[in-house]
């Protein structure tokens, strides 16, 4: 059964993943709203993004073409893609721009995904949760909520994914009348329920769930959703021996797969009914879905349904006691199982080099980051050490014959640097306190206002004094001088 999931997207777009080994670790494959591009247009692809992006002023466009840039990167150069993720989020939080900071987690957290790094995916995942919830699209929040319920199907922990599933079912169901988007959620909502209830041999529940997936599907007319549908309820009615029914919703199945071109699905049916014509021993049949099978399984090159394609054919063979050709498919099959071993090898070797190549991307971010907070200190240490200089510069410029205008001017310069530094050094500490909220932010700066106004003004007031008494009584001096000479010449006799 097909166990779709979805990346909420800055246009409401949803990127697919399914699962390409039934028996293997689930791996999952990102599709571009395009849909598969080669290698070259790709190249092609991420080169007219980084011209736009070098181009670009607005804030939101950057952030939306540096997300597109992880995307493009995500399956071939993982490090990468997450240095575009990070930039984005870096700069989306800072701009409030909440699409593109959420979006950005996401595709971090589907790098990590898909390098197998389940526990920081987690960690990427919950706080795109957290951000979701203090937003109000819905839509987004349900998509965050069942993404963290495929992470935890993947890992097989089941009663946690279900915990996921059904809080997302909740809220796409609650909103469901205010949005038209929320008749697609609730498509994946089913479909991700069914396959988890197959999972764990709950039928009844799974049954429930792909019949509402295929009405939903019905609905819409949505070939890959009518496809999950018909192969689950095949499924169902062959676990219960019902093979007329079970055969009749694989081949609907089968339809629908070629129309959305999933070979892998499209093998994973074959298969399930060359099993069922063996069960019912008619073999003639089950040769030749088997092999049906084994042609379009070898010219995709999906190995495990090789292996499943040689491994039934062996069985077979036993079946009706035809030695020789189960040998010939016995020793295919051990074959194929070295193959897989090997190939399941240079995965995990690619596997740990992204991820060292992954860490790596992140220690050097982390020293950027450790740089530019190092450069912002020694701007406040010099920043703080000028101020005392500045104000002895006007403190022995006010004992020397200056105008006492310049002398004013610098005293209120000084208060107005002391003043303005300590809510400097302030803010960043009121931002933490209150986890970047602006209503308590304004509410702690006006108090911290009307402490420091009425001290600016008085402080000012006294300091001006002490800075300007000398020339003041300088200045009385000299006019009581004048005023002397004055009255000693005396009235002219005329």
């Amino acid at each position: 059964m097909v166990f779709g999931v979805f990346v909420y997207s800055h246009k409401y777009a949803f990127r697919f993943y399914q699962p390409l080994l039934m028996y293997q670790r689930l791996v999952l494959i990102c599709f571009l709203l395009t849909g598969s591009m080669s290698a070259k247009s790709q190249v092609l692809n991420t080169d007219s993004l980084r011209s736009l992006l070098a181009l670009e002023r607005v804030d939101s466009n950057k952030v939306r073409l540096l997300n597109e840039l992880a995307e493009a990167y995500q399956l071939a150069e993982p490090a990468r893609s997450i240095e575009y993720a990070q930039q984005a989020h870096d700069l989306a939080a800072k701009k409030h721009i909440e699409k593109g900071e959420s979006r950005a987690l996401g595709n971090i957290a589907t790098v990590y995904d898909i390098t197998a790094n389940y526990n920081k995916a987690m960690d990427i995942r919950l706080q795109q949760l957290a951000l979701a919830e203090k937003g109000d699209n819905k839509a987004r929040l349900a998509a965050i909520i069942m993404n963290l319920g495929v992470l935890c199907t993947e890992q097989q922990d089941y009663p946690k994914a279900l915990q996921y599933f059904l809080q997302s079912d909740s809220i796409i169901r609650q909103f469901r009348s205010t949005q038209k988007k929320f008749d697609t959620l609730i498509l994946y909502s089913y479909q991700n329920l069914a396959e988890l209830y197959d999972r764990v041999n709950n039928t009844d529940s799974a049954f429930v769930n792909n019949v509402r997936l295929l009405n939903g599907a019905l609905q819409i007319k949505d070939p890959y959703f009518l496809a999950a549908a018909y192969l689950g309820l095949g499924n169902y009615y062959a676990r219960k021996k019902e093979y007329q029914e079970a055969f009749g919703y694989y081949r609907n199945a089968l339809a629908n797969q070629l129309s959305v071109k999933n070979e892998d699905s499209y093998c994973e049916t074959l298969k399930q009914m060359a099993k069922l014509y063996r069960e019912e021993k008619k073999y003639d049949s089950a040769f030749i879905t088997t092999r049906q099978m084994l042609a379009i399984a070898r010219k995709a090159g999906f190995a495990p349904k090789i292996l499943d394609g040689v491994t039934l054919l062996a069985d077979c063979y036993n079946d009706i006691q035809k030695p020789d050709s189960a040998l010939k498919y016995i020793k295919e099959m051990v074959v194929w199982k070295d193959s897989i071993n090997s190939r399941d090898k240079i995965r995990d070797f690619q596997q740990k080099a992204m991820n060292e190549e992954i860490r790596q991307a992140e220690l050097v971010r982390q020293r950027l980051i450790e740089e530019k907070e190092r450069f912002q200190q020694m701007q406040l240490l010099l920043i703080g050490i000028s101020i005392p200089v500045f104000f002895l510069f006007t403190v022995l410029l006010s004992k020397r014959k200056v105008h006492i205008r310049l002398i004013r001017i610098l005293g209120v310069v000084s208060i107005l640097l002391v003043f303005e530094y300590l809510t400097l050094l302030l803010h960043p500490m009121v931002q933490e306190f209150t986890h970047h909220t602006p209503i308590l932010e304004l509410l702690i700066f006006v108090c911290i206002a009307a402490v420091l106004i009425p001290s600016h003004h008085r402080i000012e007031h006294w300091l001006i004094e002490r800075l300007t008494h000398k020339h003041r009584h300088t200045d009385t001096e000299h006019i009581q001088v004048k005023a002397s000479r004055i009255k000693l010449k005396g009235p002219s006799n005329g």
